[in-house]
């Protein structure tokens, strides 16, 4: 199968309208509501991130290796052009274990490229707000570091969903887990780094300016808990040919 292909183990859910307003692929959304069991809790990962920095395989690389599919379960391409428009979801909920031996379904949310030169703001916003919304942990796929802007973007667009949640009746404002995902990470020989969540507690602590703090204050209000992890670049070779599988 090559690059940017539909295995058919995803649908798209969530697309935009000519207008800009979200359209709900209802069929969709109603057999995966239909399919998931009544007696184990639905855990939905999600990720967003900058357009054309490789989302929808790493996420295929994740289903991959829940399923044992070789297939990639999200379209993805290698130029310039953004493949993911809207928001994806798998068609099958994955049988999966949590930390206290209890039984789940995972759902796994691939969503359209933020900062594209074709995407407004005010869809970015939608977009990742939607997602973040839907997730129990939402992943921000970034490239080498976690950079400031890149907190505050995430900082902003979470304040838009607190907002939307709060004209709801959900019975809570904030959001589980937040988990930065670095991409192509070049500084292994960096003594200051003991893990990976280490590295993110540097980055988050108070730096005594007001607009920094500021904005660290308002993710920590946000979510319950946020991660890291440190993904190195696989070498250019590498990167070029494998999974072979992926590139049939």
């Amino acid at each position: 199968m090559s690059a940017g292909a539909n295995s058919g183990l995803s649908v798209q859910l969530v697309s935009f309208a000519d207008d800009g307003a979200l359209v709900i692929n209802r069929p969709a959304l109603n057999d995966l509501v239909a399919s998931a069991p009544l007696d184990e809790r639905l855990v939905v990962v999600g990720m967003c991130g900058p357009a054309r920095t490789g989302k929808s395989l790493l996420l295929s690389f994740l289903a991959g290796h829940l399923t044992g599919q070789h297939d990639p379960a999200f379209m993805f391409g290698w130029g310039r052009q953004a493949v993911t428009l809207g928001v994806w979801g798998m068609r099958t909920l994955l049988p999966v274990a949590l930390r206290d031996g209890s039984k789940a379904r995972l759902l796994i949310l691939d969503s359209q490229g933020l900062f594209d030169s074709q995407l407004s703001e005010a869809r970015t916003m939608r977009i990742f707000a939607l997602t973040l919304l839907c997730s129990t942990v939402l992943i921000q796929n970034l490239s080498k570091q976690v950079q400031e802007d890149n907190l505050q973007s995430a900082a902003m667009y979470s304040s838009f969903a607190k907002l939307v949640r709060s004209q709801t009746d959900a019975p809570r404002l904030g959001f589980h887990t937040l988990f930065f995902a670095v991409r192509d990470w070049q500084f292994d020989d960096d003594d200051d780094v003991d893990d990976d969540d280490a590295y993110l507690a540097q980055i988050l602590r108070p730096k005594g300016d007001a607009d920094l703090d500021g904005t660290r204050e308002a993710l920590a209000s946000t979510f319950d808990h946020m991660h890291a992890a440190l993904l190195c670049h696989p070498g250019r070779t590498r990167s070029r040919t494998a999974p072979t599988h992926y590139r049939r």
